[in-house]
């Protein structure tokens, strides 16, 4: 069984869920720009 911090969702449709991995990879492409801004890199 997976732990907890290594699954997505819940998600309120089947078409959120679908979607999950391109949010997830969006999320953390501004994630990492933030981190950039933040130390000063951009």
């Amino acid at each position: 069984m997976c732990a907890g911090r290594d699954r997505l969702g819940p998600y309120d449709s089947a078409s959120e869920a679908e979607q999950a991995l391109t949010t997830v990879q969006k999320r953390n492409e501004a994630w990492d720009a933030e981190d950039e801004r933040w130390e000063g890199k951009h």
